[in-house]
């Protein structure tokens, strides 16, 4: 008996591997939970993890900014 190389088979066990990156909210996760060790895919899911988390820093900030401005120019024509 041979066994026969499927890559389709074999393309969704990988994907599969992509799963906690693709198809949940990584962000949402603690640090504690992130794996930044030698493996490819812990090292990727580090570094979405972490582009993520500064990206939603940044937007709040931005966020923070403009209700200041808009705050301060509401007060001034009032």
């Amino acid at each position: 008996m041979t066994l026969e190389f499927s890559p389709v088979l074999s393309e969704r066990k990988e994907l599969t591997l992509f799963n906690r990156i693709l198809m949940e909210e990584i962000w949402n996760y603690p640090e504690e939970s992130i794996k930044s060790g030698g493996y490819v895919l812990d090292s990727l899911e580090a570094c979405f993890w972490c582009v993520m988390n500064s990206l939603i820093a940044v937007a709040g900030g931005l966020v923070c900014i403009y209700r200041i401005l808009q705050s301060q120019s509401s007060s001034m024509t009032s």
